[in-house]
């Protein structure tokens, strides 16, 4: 059924794609983050501009600063 056979939009149907909406939107936000940083990186690397040392520093909790 499209919206031109019906005429009106369906209640239920509006709550039912809200309700999944808010479920996706809350899976969605941590994948979106990580998939920037991890873009990030590739593209870093790639461009040879990747600092591995202060990158390992840093996941390793020391200190990550320019003069490390």
């Amino acid at each position: 059924m499209t919206l031109a056979a019906v005429g009106t939009i369906p209640v239920e149907s509006v709550a039912l794609i809200l309700g999944v909406h808010r479920l996706m939107s809350q899976a969605l936000t941590p994948t979106n983050l990580i998939g920037n940083g991890v873009a990030t990186l590739v593209v870093a690397k790639w461009e040879r501009a990747l600092d591995e040392r202060r990158l390992q520093a840093a996941l390793a909790g020391g200190s990550a600063s320019a003069g490390a």
